[in-house]
């Protein structure tokens, strides 16, 4: 059996992929997708290593992509070649399989909180329980568009010239508050490799904000690509100050990071330059 989180009442929706692990070289196993594990089990032979890898969407029942389906949500690790697809409810069932195919890769829904980790060189034993500590992949994001008098403001969140998705903050309802998952999950449960000290750090991506101003009568007014950086399980608020876009310094961005976890600075991005405050109690 594999012991889920606390409530036995849940949407979320779990996915796991077991490898065998024979002198480093690791094959694909089993792999099942899941919304309660309780009751679960897995046939695993005497004397064999594993190596489980687990990722946990938040409330994977509630899709708002296409209709309800997640078909371009993936489960896996995302860039070791080993997702496997989850398209609707009806792909749970709650068993594992035998690995047959690999069905390849699929981007990620990036609008939800996901949970990932791993378990490695695992021996089974008779009636066993195999524990998987996950982390957060993801990270927050609250958006306040300040003095916002119509239409609404388009954020295209990019990175590498590539925009991962959009946020759109009517001038009725300025504040839209988020979070979002990394879209490598197990670098993003890692953390970044620092080679003078050969540990860990926490893991966090730059990303782009283009920002534009859609009027009422379907013109756009571009504000300005502003480099914010984000950072796992750290909530960062952008405020975006919308002024008559002619005058010079029209927009003002502010990012602060808290909640979360904490952090010690936060982000002043007004008139092209980018001002470093420490944060204090």
């Amino acid at each position: 059996p594999i012991a889920t989180r606390a409530g036995a009442d849940t949407t979320d929706i779990i996915g796991i992929v077991v490898y065998t692990v024979n002198n480093g070289l690791e094959t694909q196993y089993a792999y099942g997708i899941f919304n309660s594990l309780e009751n679960v089990s897995i046939k695993l032979l005497a004397g064999q290593k594993y190596r489980f890898v687990a990722s946990i969407k938040m409330d994977g029942n509630h899709c708002t992509h296409n209709n309800n389906h997640c078909q371009y949500d993936k489960l896996s690790e995302g860039n070791v070649g080993t997702d496997f697809k989850y398209t609707s409810n009806n792909d749970i069932h709650n068993l594992f399989y035998i690995y047959g195919t690999n069905d390849g890769y699929y981007g990620p829904l990036f609008k939800h909180d996901r949970f990932y980790g791993e378990l490695t060189d695992y021996v089974p034993e008779n009636s066993g329980t195999v524990e998987i500590e996950t982390k957060r992949v993801a990270y927050g994001v609250h958006y306040i568009a300040e003095g916002l008098t119509e239409g609404y403001l388009k954020v295209d969140v990019s990175r590498d010239g590539s925009t991962y998705y959009s946020v759109d903050i009517p001038a009725e309802n300025p504040e839209t508050d988020a979070i979002y998952s990394f879209s490598r999950f197990q670098d993003a449960w890692l953390g970044i490799y620092n080679w003078e000290t050969g540990s860990y750090e926490e893991y966090y991506r730059n990303k782009v904000l283009v920002i534009s101003w859609i009027k009422a009568d379907g013109s756009s007014t571009p504000l300005g690509s502003y480099d914010v950086t984000f950072k796992r399980n750290v909530r960062t608020t952008v405020k975006i100050n919308v002024e008559d876009a002619s005058l010079p310094n029209g927009i003002r961005v502010v990012r602060m990071d808290n909640a979360l976890s904490g952090d010690d600075q936060e982000y002043v991005i007004t008139g092209g330059q980018v001002i470093k405050v420490p944060v204090t109690e």
